[in-house]
């Protein structure tokens, strides 16, 4: 925020005002107020001799406005033909970036991190990333909403800055509330289906969609007793676009009267294995 300045208007009178952002597409109105009779400023109608610079007034040099006056500040009367003189100053902007620090952040075993923020930026040229010194010391850029996958978990404090950039005349502006957020995702994770009833001689089929990136993995066990389990051995498995694969896995017999199927999903921060429509049947 600027320092309150004051102005001159019209030679007459001086008034005090402390400067703000005028937002893009907004209309605004430039109000004089005043309890005596005395008070006056200059105004130029069309038609009108100027005593100032001894000339007559022909056109109108800001015709974007409508001047209105009131003797009540209730009921308003237009003069299309008259404007007040004023003088609109503009504060230009000396930097083209600014640097904001940002709370410290202690994380325990972060591998995922993402930004939440909100920025307005008025032109192209606008722009906001934070800087994230990570507690191994290596530092990574961001833009909000950008989710990092990474290389290691971490553990202990981040130091973070919010960069933003623009022009002498065009600023972006960021929501005061902004959040590091921060999540710890392990591995490997299970999923055990409900229990399932079967007799001797059973046959198990258990039918999924998986993503495997990497090294990661998928295996599928069935149960008895939750206590010992047996593969479930994978037959077929049929690529079916954007690296996911229709599975059949199947084993028989089996000789129990209840089933259970556990999936068990191994993987890294970097490569984490996905199932979908995951289906058993027993016969």
């Amino acid at each position: 925020m600027l320092p309150t300045s004051s102005l001159s208007l019209g030679g007459w009178f001086t008034f005090s005002w402390t400067p703000v952002r005028l937002e893009a597409n907004t209309e605004y109105a430039i109000v004089i107020g005043c309890d005596d009779a005395v008070t006056a400023v200059q105004i130029a109608t069309l038609g009108k001799f100027d005593s100032n610079v001894q000339q007559w007034v022909t056109s109108q040099p800001y015709q974007i406005g409508v001047m209105l006056s009131s003797s009540n500040a209730s009921t308003w009367t237009t003069h299309q033909d008259s404007d007040l003189s004023f003088r609109l100053l503009v504060s230009p902007i000396t930097a083209n970036s600014l640097t904001i620090a940002m709370p410290a952040v202690s994380v325990t075993g972060a591998n995922e991190l993402m930004v939440m923020a909100a920025v307005e930026k008025p032109t192209s040229d606008c722009g906001c990333v934070f800087a994230l010194t990570l507690p191994d010391a290596s530092v990574i850029i961001v833009v909000p909403g950008q989710r990092v996958v990474l290389a290691s978990a971490q553990t202990g404090t981040i130091t973070w800055n919010a960069i933003l950039t623009g022009t002498s005349t065009a600023t972006p502006r960021l929501a005061k509330d902004v959040e590091l957020v921060w999540a710890t995702r392990t591995s490997p994770a299970t999923y055990v289906s409900r229990i399932m009833p079967s007799g001797t001689g059973s046959h198990i089929a258990v039918y999924f969609e998986q993503l495997t990136p990497g090294s990661s993995s998928i295996l599928v066990e069935a149960t008895a007793d939750q206590v010992s389990w047996t593969t479930v051995p994978v037959i077929t498995g049929t690529s079916i676009g954007n690296g996911w694969v229709d599975i059949a896995a199947r084993y028989s017999p089996w000789n129990h009267t209840t089933c259970q199927i556990r999936l068990t999903l191994t993987g890294t921060p970097q490569a984490r294995p996905e199932i979908r429509k995951l289906r058993v049947v027993i016969t």
